[in-house]
């Protein structure tokens, strides 16, 4: 937003070189005024920085090569730029620390619904920012680009494919920042991102477009100034001054391309004002080089009549597909709103919560047959189908358990449920090999089934698609840990010890990525007990805790094994450390209990296991 109303400022005033009508010029003035209020409360520095070098350039333009020019007139066109000038080096200077807290205070209590709040204030951190990926990891995955894929290096992965590139080439430093969970699909530069996506030749293609747009402006610049003395001459609208106007806006948003990402709505902006700048390059050339005269080329009318026909049956095919890509696209939008709001009801039924999955993913079936290139159609309705096998397990395990009779139990209702699950999730991964995220996601579905339904060789096709997902992803700590627990899980369906020592290695993997990444050492320590090794299971685990990033079930499960090791006092002393923190905790409370017990303090020993009895009535 702040990238786009510098551009709007820097027209507005081109729109004042332009006109005498008063009215009209008041109408500008206040769209100023309003676009620099939107300015101060977005508070993005480098828009005020980039507003004040746009306009120092138009102004010094103006100045300069217009000096033949009547300098009262000259001069007052320049009060209003450098004025903003002035104001955005005050607001660089500020940066707005002191009046940001005013605003976000009498924003929170105004009278503006609750929910629009939440949307624009961050209670902790006072207005929201994006996060975006910062320049230096981008630069690393670029050069890292061309590095290891030299041929994608040169010639692009693709537009739109930044998601691939930072995935695969992101350096394991990166996991050390707080974002480090987070996939960026957009560098924090469009230029940077374009080195990735388009390659070098694409990206030396764009820049050449660029330093084309500079020469034409350039061109018209050293016009302009042989012909300033005619002040009240009729020259083209590309020979007055307000044509710097335009070039500026253009420079800003080109300069914003080096810091900041773009939208759709500014990439527009942009290339409007490119094509703006070359009309107006082509007004001011002698020789009108892009009239066609039918009769001197002998272009018939017949082959002009073919060409147009071609033209629209392409474009009518074009808006056809266009159209239904946009009716997916609203249809899966809506219905992901729709059930997000459904399920976040805290009075809603397992009967209701039946109706708004099945509803939709009737919605979503009708997404995917206007739009069956879109795999986040697939996967989302993987998800759906996902939630609906777990209240189908839920109930048919009722069923069971009221009438102990493992026949009742509709097995095939089970599996219908899984097969659609199954299949839109691998038909998205296989659609999308490329797709980390989508590789993941079978990956995980696969384990679920092996580890909770048993399903013949779910757990081998987990290692497969974990191993395809590492590929895409290597510096991912997450995907090896979810490969070494479907190991462990083999080590205890099997006893292999190979398989126990390839759990080990994947999570051993994991914490050279990410050294303190709590799952990774908490399964780490759990892989040494399943092998026989305690005190490298508590060595372990006690390095965790010294990490400060245990969780308290890395706690509860050092105490553990302290327990069976036989140290009581050891296990004792965690535990109770941990009810100062979670005095709910049924887990820990039992195993209180237990070692009470043993003491043969059976008075403490009774109240721990009466907490448990009140905290799990119907156990």
């Amino acid at each position: 937003m702040g990238i786009y109303l510098v551009a709007v400022i820097i027209i507005a005033f081109y729109c004042l070189a332009e006109t005498k009508n008063a009215l009209f010029k008041c109408l500008v003035y206040l769209l100023i005024a309003a676009t620099l209020i939107l300015l101060a409360v977005i508070d993005f520095v480098p828009a005020w920085i980039i507003l004040a070098i746009s306009l120092l350039i138009a102004s010094v333009l103006m100045f300069v090569v217009q000096r033949k020019i009547n300098n009262t007139a000259r001069n007052n066109s320049l009060v209003a730029p450098i004025l903003i000038i002035l104001i955005s080096l005050a607001f660089i200077a500020t940066s707005l620390t002191f009046i940001n807290k005013d605003v976000q205070s009498n924003f929170a209590s105004s009278s503006i619904s609750s929910s629009i709040q939440k949307r624009i204030v961050d209670d902790d951190n006072g207005f929201a920012k994006e996060i975006t990926l910062d320049k230096k990891t981008a630069v690393f995955v670029a050069i890292e680009g061309i590095k290891k894929d030299p041929i994608s290096g040169v010639i692009g992965t693709g537009p739109g494919t930044y998601l691939y590139n930072f995935s695969k080439f992101k350096p394991a430093e990166f996991n050390n920042s707080i974002f480090w969970s987070i996939r960026f699909d957009k560098a924090g530069s469009e230029i940077i991102e374009k080195i990735s996506t388009i390659g070098i030749v694409g990206t030396l293609s764009y820049l050449l477009i660029i330093v084309l747009t500079i020469g034409m402006f350039l061109k018209m610049l050293y016009g302009r100034r042989h012909n300033a003395a005619a002040e009240e001459a009729e020259l083209p609208i590309g020979s007055s001054a307000s044509v710097d106007y335009l070039f500026s806006a253009w420079f800003s948003l080109l300069l914003f391309q080096f810091l900041y990402l773009e939208s759709t709505t500014i990439k527009f902006v942009f290339w409007m004002l490119t094509i703006i700048l070359a009309a107006e390059y082509v007004r001011t050339r002698k020789e009108d080089c892009f009239v066609l005269d039918l009769k001197k080329e002998k272009v018939s009318f017949y082959s002009s009549l073919l060409v147009l026909m071609v033209l629209a049956v392409s474009l009518f095919a074009s808006y056809y597909y266009q159209v239904r890509f946009y009716q997916a696209e609203a249809v899966y939008k809506n219905t992901m709103f729709a059930y997000n709001e459904s399920v976040r009801d805290a009075s809603l039924t397992m009967e209701g919560a039946w109706n708004v999955l099945d509803e939709s993913v009737e919605n979503l079936k009708g997404a995917i047959e206007k739009n069956s290139y879109n795999g986040s159609y697939k996967f989302y309705l993987s998800d759906l189908y996902f939630n609906r096998l777990a209240i189908v397990i839920q109930e048919e395990n009722e069923i069971l358990r009221q009438v102990q009779d493992d026949k009742q139990r509709d097995n095939q209702r089970i599996a219908q449920e899984m097969k659609n699950m199954i299949d839109y999730a691998k038909s998205a991964a296989d659609e999308n090999p490329n797709n980390i995220i989508f590789q993941q996601r079978l990956g995980n579905i696969y384990a679920y089934m092996a580890g909770n339904i048993e399903i013949a060789d779910a757990d081998e096709r987990a290692i497969k698609k974990y191993n395809k997902a590492i590929s895409l992803e290597p510096t991912n700590p997450i995907l090896r840990t979810e490969l070494g627990k479907v190991y462990a899980f083999q080590y205890l369906e099997s006893a292999s010890e190979d398989r126990i020592d390839a759990a080990i290695s994947e999570f051993e993997k994991a914490l050279e990525l990410k050294n303190n990444y709590t799952d990774a050492g908490l399964q780490l320590g759990l892989a040494y007990e399943i092998k026989g090794d305690n005190e490298k299971a508590i060595n372990q685990l006690k390095a965790l805790l010294d990490t400060g990033a245990a969780s308290i079930d890395s706690a509860f499960q050092l105490g553990r094994i302290y327990h069976n090791s036989g140290n009581i006092n050891e296990a004792k002393n965690i535990f109770l450390e941990i009810t100062r923190f979670q005095p709910r905790n049924a887990n820990v409370r039992y195993s209180l209990g237990l070692i009470y017990e043993k003491e043969e303090n059976y008075e403490e020993a009774l109240r721990e296991f009466e907490a448990v009895l009140f905290l799990n009535p119907d156990n």
